[in-house]
């Protein structure tokens, strides 16, 4: 495969299916299995660590037509930013707020008005807590912002612009005002810190949950569309136990009165099923296991980045 990108891919030929040939080589060649050395995940599975030929990368993404589900990993130290989500504020009055706080970030858009990404690309940020920390003291000066805002990427990361939600829905990202994709523009609105863009790695070992982590676990029930986790324990057999802040049990079909909901992830597998607390006989939920369901891929990840250097048996709490 590497002697199709010995020479510049791009040279004598347009945008075609060449490209997307030679864009697939590329992904193939720089997958990786640990995703604590990927700088970049696909929404729709795959790990790849992209370092030395990010403007290649660049150039192969634009002219790409087939389309992309890649998110860049966070990775610290790493450039501030903020993920704001149905948002009901007009967005230039949003950004007239913001100009007041900070006034040097980039703001990328969607066809749907109440979502936007902000790069702030001078504020570099050194773990995860620092940036929710931040995050807050944006939101705090901004009325009712922090409803909107998803703090779980800074355990994650961003979708790139340009790149699809899923096979069933675009909802693509561009520099706010552009619809064209350009290599600048990739580099401008990337999360990544460092010379060139090639980011600087420092692993962080979480200490504790914070409690700003939501999972939307809605494909179970839309009870669990935005539940809080309480505690995660990852056992030896590469199962990874999440207790929530939901009384509610898709067994019962109501909330249970003083026992919460919690949920196994098979880590292999990336599925999940919910179980509940609850001890009643009568109620059956001693015994219950939901159906198992496939994790949504930013969810899986989140979950992914906590256990990654956690010991076996040993759990985080809140």
């Amino acid at each position: 495969m590497k002697h199709i990108l010995k020479k510049n891919p791009l040279k004598g030929f347009q945008p075609s299916l060449e490209t997307n040939r030679v864009m697939d080589v590329f992904l193939k060649e720089h997958r990786v299995i640990d995703s604590r050395r990927a700088t970049h995940l696909s929404l729709t599975g795959g790990k790849y660590e992209i370092r030395s030929k990010l403007q290649l990368f660049r150039e192969l993404y634009t002219l790409s037509k087939t389309p992309m589900y890649l998110i860049e990993r966070t990775l610290y130290p790493s450039r501030f930013f903020m993920d704001i989500d149905k948002c009901p504020l007009r967005i230039d009055t949003l950004l007239l707020a913001l100009n007041q706080i900070q006034d040097r970030f980039i703001v990328c858009s969607c066809e749907h008005q109440d979502a936007l990404h902000l790069i702030f690309k001078d504020v570099v940020v050194e773990t995860p807590s620092a940036a929710i920390k931040l995050c807050q003291q944006i939101c705090s000066r901004v009325p009712f912002l922090s409803e909107f805002v998803d703090t779980s990427v800074y355990y994650s990361g961003l979708r790139m612009i340009g790149s699809h939600k899923s096979a069933t829905v675009a909802r693509k990202y561009h520099v706010h005002g552009s619809s064209v994709l350009a290599c600048s523009d990739l580099e401008a609105c990337s999360i990544h810190h460092g010379t060139n863009g090639t980011p600087h790695v420092k692993a962080v070992v979480p200490q504790s949950i914070p409690s700003s982590m939501v999972l939307d676990l809605s494909d179970f029930d839309s009870h669990y569309k935005t539940i809080r986790i309480k505690s995660i324990k990852k056992t030896s057999d590469n199962k990874v136990y999440i207790c929530s802040d939901s009384r509610y049990c898709t067994n019962i079909k109501k909330h249970h009165c003083s026992k919460n909901a919690y949920f196994i992830v098979d880590m292999k597998k990336k599925e999940m099923v919910q179980r509940c607390l609850c001890k009643c006989a009568a109620k059956s939920c001693k015994s219950y296991s939901s159906v198992r369901l496939k994790m949504k891929v930013r969810d899986f990840y989140a979950i992914e980045t906590y256990v990654s250097n956690i010991k076996e048996d040993i759990s985080y709490r809140l």
